[in-house]
């Protein structure tokens, strides 16, 4: 079976409001010519109109929920919704908020520069503590390939340095969140 289309912006703007300053999408009153009964129409309306759209977190944070019976993104239906077009590539959360969905906080990435703003899971993103030198090893991924950028003794050096050579390399895709200032000598 055949995936239902995405709708236009312009029954998005038809049938949703956006909240610019939470970052919130709310349902509108519909008409009657988006139901095929006329009981359809008022349960939906009674039901949904003037309440919070597309509001469910995933597993990994993000507002979703359907349009039209179409599983969505809502930072995918706002970025459509303010741009006019649904977007070509991945929409990348520039302050690494997942339900941050402020049109000022999204921007249209690849792949590859949606994952440089990413936070590490676990401890700080390209540092590392290599037991057998007993310091903290810094490395970077650059167009895929893995650069090593050295050991250090302490962790705050560490994170700098990577923070400095990410700025360098990724520019406005790097997380400032990763970055702080090294407070020890490397």
């Amino acid at each position: 079976m055949a995936r239902a289309a995405l709708p236009s912006p312009d029954v998005l703007h038809a049938i949703l409001r956006y909240d610019a300053t939470t970052g919130r999408l709310y349902w509108k009153h519909r008409p009657r010519e988006f139901f095929p009964s006329d009981s359809g129409y008022r349960t939906w309306n009674a039901t949904f109109a003037g309440r919070e759209a597309l509001k469910t977190a995933d597993k990994d944070g993000y507002l979703r929920g359907a349009l039209f019976s179409r599983p969505v993104s809502a930072h995918w239906v706002i970025w459509a919704m303010h741009n006019g077009r649904w977007p070509a590539q991945e929409i990348d959360h520039i302050n690494g908020n997942p339900q941050d969905n402020r049109i000022e906080n999204l921007r249209e990435a690849t792949r590859s520069q949606n994952s440089l703003n990413t936070r590490a899971r676990v401890g700080s993103k390209g540092v590392c503590w290599n037991k057998a030198r007993r310091k903290w090893q810094v490395s970077i991924s650059i167009n895929g390939k893995n650069t090593y950028l050295g050991l250090f003794d302490c962790k705050e050096a560490a994170r700098a340095a990577y923070a400095n050579a990410a700025r360098m390399h990724h520019g406005a895709f790097f997380n400032v969140k990763d970055a702080p200032e090294a407070t020890c000598q490397a």
